[in-house]
């Protein structure tokens, strides 16, 4: 924000902080409203994810406990921490800081350790997703690996360009992990990307064809239900003939800033040598999965009966789907054989709403 500009509004929005009631400090409430008032002066703090803000506000401000009409147009310091809030300025166009929600990593040992996890030979490239601080960058260039680095964020950015864009092993990438080209090399994950972008990881990166291995830190629940541990999903049905997820490690919340409401861990994954799938027909079997998961019944005998399909194997005939073993979903698309049904698979998906359809960035 510019010294002398004037706030027209604060947008308070609080993330992974359990409640939504006011934002309390020193007896006195900071209501989730509008506020406005002029800045008085702005710098820099030592931390780099937070700026003091000296403003005077005339709203917004009640006495704590008291009637929240009456207003004290109070002058202070506000310490923002910009992995809270959003701030925007006063023409509300131009967003001055963007949150990512990401819990970043403290613990140089612990990046150590995802390096090992991920295990990449000597001439994969180590991607960096959501690279924050950069902590997971120094470990891999450590262990002397090329490291390709992506952070959107402007002003962790422009941190990590200053640490790392004369070191000839480091790609620096300003871009959301949607959008940037994927490594035309063979290359390893090692990161810890902000929660909300996991499945993107998966869907884009994980089944790529040059993806080799990864150390990712995600939510345990999540790396749970990738791995399968709570019954068949679309998605790990998906991933399960070409790639081995385990859940490595559970790690604690400690070393993490700020610390995560909800248990964190290791995720390891790595390519399945020989696919009991054929990866040149990955895109048929994903096809027979998402037909298993949208069409609407839930037990095998009645999903094939659609498709005109006589010869079910009878030990899994009344299995629901999320009791099927990946095994068993591999057999299932043995036996879907005739071109009747997968014309009516193919005609079943292309009238299926995009966001239902099961689509990887592999190519």
């Amino acid at each position: 924000p510019a010294v002398g500009g004037r706030i027209r509004e604060v947008t308070f929005e609080q993330v992974g902080v359990p409640g939504t009631g006011p934002i309390r400090h020193s007896g006195t409430h900071l209501a989730p409203s509008t506020v406005a008032g002029d800045i008085r002066g702005a710098h820099q703090s030592d931390d780099p994810f937070t700026i003091y803000l000296h403003a005077v506000l005339r709203g917004g401000l009640v006495e704590g406990g008291g009637d929240p009409g009456r207003v004290l147009p109070v002058s202070f310091i506000v310490l923002l921490d910009l992995r809270y809030f959003h701030v925007y300025d006063a023409s509300m166009t131009m967003r001055v800081s963007v949150l990512r929600g990401q819990n970043f990593l403290r613990h140089s040992a612990i990046a150590e350790r995802i390096v090992q996890v991920a295990n990449p030979i000597s001439s994969h490239i180590c991607v960096d997703i959501g690279a924050g601080t950069g902590i997971i960058t120094r470990a891999c260039l450590a262990a002397d690996y090329q490291v390709m680095v992506i952070e959107i964020d402007d002003r962790l950015f422009a941190r990590l360009q200053k640490e790392f864009s004369d070191n000839p092993r480091v790609k620096l990438f300003h871009e959301s992990l949607t959008t940037v080209s994927l490594p035309q090399q063979p290359f390893s994950i090692t990161s810890n990307p902000p929660f909300n972008q996991s499945t993107e990881i998966f869907r884009r990166w994980v089944l790529n064809k040059y993806f080799q291995s990864a150390a990712i830190v995600t939510q345990h629940q999540f790396a749970r239900k990738m791995a399968g541990d709570f019954g068949a999903t679309k998605i790990s049905t998906a991933l399960s003939p070409f790639r081995k997820i385990t859940v490595s490690e559970i790690l604690p919340k400690s070393i993490f800033h700020p610390r995560p409401n909800v248990p964190v861990s290791m995720t390891h994954v790595e390519c399945i040598g020989n696919p009991i799938i054929p990866w040149s027909e990955r895109k048929k079997y994903w096809l027979l999965v998402n037909y298993l998961f949208e069409c609407g019944p839930t037990t095998v005998r009645k999903i094939l009966t659609l498709l005109n399909i006589s010869n079910i194997p009878k030990h899994i005939a009344e299995y629901r789907l999320r009791d099927l073993r990946p095994q068993q979903v591999v057999d299932l698309y043995r036996i879907v054989d005739t071109p009747a049904a997968w014309k009516r698979i193919r005609s079943f998906d292309r009238q299926l709403p995009e966001n239902r359809r099961l689509r990887f960035g592999v190519d």
